[in-house]
């Protein structure tokens, strides 16, 4: 026997709001709004090209009847938008739509000891705090580290530069610190991505990284490691490095029907849009695109 249910928001429920947004109907309310858009803002009607980038989502729990209504829904509603899509670009050669899934979480929770997998707590005060301790006794007294956020560590380059410190090879001394640390696999610095000695595509690498904002090194937490924000005192899920397959689906005047059953690296579809828009791939981009 199923079991029915029925999306209700009642007022009195504190949480209404954030259950309407995690439920199937905020996206038909993406759509409305999106249609809106098109039309008052005449999107596609002119010469130059227009572009509108939409995000919807499903739910992550619920029963199977509710999950496949979270499907059915999702169908209407991409439905109504390719419809006000195409009655826009009435007049021209029609839309070009790029539709990708985003990958879906490869599965944060701890692996079980009894399998003996590396794996640990790295928490972010204790490595300030060993770094800073080191400095301090190689050094002498000083705020050596200026801060840290997002795996990247910033240095007091004035206090290196007062100190008559060469501040490429402190920051390698950092880096080899680091690098013997529990849970860090890889430490690069700064000067590693200049010189295009990083990374898997070092040149991707250096044209993609903002040198006015990125630290001085940067480290690489291992799979299977979670990190504790010193913050809130809880600790992150365990980190994976796993490839996971999403859908993707190029819709472009002129474009023939393939479909291409090969995994393909998700880098390829930035390039593979620009082309069918006619216009340059980002400079950032690392593989070439699609072949269609």
């Amino acid at each position: 026997m199923r079991k029915p249910f029925r999306q209700t928001f009642p007022r009195k429920e504190v949480n209404r709001v954030s259950r309407f947004i995690e439920s199937p109907l905020a996206n038909t309310e993406v759509t409305d709004v999106a249609s809106d858009l098109i039309t008052a803002l005449s999107l596609g009607s002119g010469k130059n090209t227009d572009m509108i980038t939409i995000g919807y989502t499903l739910p992550s729990n619920g029963s199977r009847a509710e999950i496949i209504d979270s499907y059915i829904r999702l169908d209407r509603d991409l439905e109504h938008l390719f419809h006000i899509l195409e009655r826009a670009c009435q007049n021209s050669t029609g839309p070009t739509i790029m539709l990708a899934g985003l990958p879906s979480n490869a599965g944060s929770a701890p692996d079980d000891k009894r399998w003996n997998i590396p794996s640990g707590l790295y928490s972010v005060k204790r490595a300030v705090s060993l770094l800073g301790i080191h400095l301090m006794s190689v050094h002498g007294n000083g705020d050596w580290i200026t801060g840290y956020h997002d795996r990247h560590f910033f240095l007091n380059r004035q206090l290196i530069k007062d100190r008559g410190l060469n501040l490429q090879d402190f920051r390698r001394e950092v880096a080899d610190f680091l690098g013997r640390m529990a849970g860090i696999c890889n430490v690069i610095t700064i000067d590693d991505i200049l010189a295009s000695r990083a990374g898997d595509n070092p040149d991707a690498l250096k044209r993609n990284t903002s040198f006015t904002h990125a630290g001085d090194v940067i480290i690489e937490i291992c799979p299977g490691w979670q990190i504790i924000d010193d913050g809130t005192g809880r600790a992150s899920g365990a980190l994976r490095h796993t490839a996971v397959d999403i859908p993707a689906f190029f819709i472009a005047p002129g474009l023939k029907r393939l479909h291409i059953t090969e995994s393909t690296d998700a880098r390829t579809l930035a390039p593979t849009l620009s082309r069918l828009l006619l216009i340059r791939a980002p400079n950032g981009a690392s593989v070439p695109a699609l072949n269609l």
